[in-house]
């Protein structure tokens, strides 16, 4: 007998309640919460392009797998178009979906119950619970409460990146250095990012703001067999990157002198 009754919340959606009813009776005593996150939180913010951003919570040891998840979704309709990322306990799978005449997107974030107490965040962000109880949060925080990007181990990563990048540079090894770099301008991105949700209050962001990214600007002169300009905006991107740690975490150490001195051997 289905055990979780008539305690679901209803939302607008018509797309949305049935991903709600669909995922309660193929888990059902398995979930321990299910919320509904991003713009369709904030009904005024929805349009015809808006994701359907759900975070699955599930009971200790009851975590589907991907398969089971992806079998529930290709009942809801076809499946054009998937994407997935695995990290330990948690799932994040983002369909693009044909349901009846109108095509759909679902993100999901799914959360096995040790990886949802573990997350350094203080809430989802903006979303409405639909049905249960988030399991409480208890010295899940660093002590400065940092996102994802900002934490100890995020920033040696990234560090590492622009070693290695200048390593492949010198070497001529444009290719690797050239996505290298590409992808430290996207973790500067996702601070940028950070920035803005912060300011603003909300990370629903319907039309953006034109917002400038200074050390963007001579993205345009980049060539791949330009090694030293290559390296240049290597070095101005690592000096942003150095400078928001400083903004932002009190007791960080600029590494940008060093990195520099790295950068500059012949």
């Amino acid at each position: 007998m289905a055990t979780y009754g008539k305690n679901i919340i209803m939302t607008p959606d018509k797309f949305t309640d049935q991903l709600i009813e669909a995922f309660l009776r193929e888990f059902d005593g398995r979930l321990a919460a299910v919320a509904l996150y991003g713009s369709k939180v904030e009904p005024e913010f929805t349009d015809r392009w808006s994701d359907t951003d759900l975070i699955l919570v599930f009971r200790p040891e009851e975590q589907p797998k991907l398969r089971a998840l992806n079998e529930l979704v290709s009942r809801l309709g076809r499946i054009l178009g998937r994407e997935v990322h695995h990290q330990t306990g948690k799932l994040v799978a983002r369909y693009v979906i044909q349901s009846g005449p109108t095509i759909e997107a679902l993100d999901l974030s799914v959360f096995g119950y040790d990886q949802w107490l573990a997350e350094k965040t203080v809430s989802p962000g903006p979303h409405r619970l639909l049905w249960g109880k988030f399991p409480e949060r208890k010295g899940a925080l660093d002590a400065d409460g940092s996102p994802a990007p900002y934490s100890a181990a995020a920033i040696d990563a990234n560090w590492f990146l622009y070693y290695e990048c200048v390593k492949k540079l010198k070497r001529r090894d444009n290719l690797i250095g050239l996505h290298l770099l590409l992808k430290l301008m996207q973790e500067n991105l996702v601070l940028e990012m950070i920035a803005r949700d912060e300011e603003t209050g909300t990370n629903i962001h319907r039309f953006g703001g034109n917002e400038p990214v200074r050390w963007l600007s001579g993205l345009h002169k980049l060539e791949a067999d330009n090694t030293a300009l290559l390296l240049e905006n290597l070095r101005q991107l690592s000096a942003w990157y150095d400078q928001q740690l400083l903004n932002r975490i009190p007791d960080y150490e600029s590494r940008f002198s060093a990195f520099v001195e790295y950068l500059e051997v012949e």
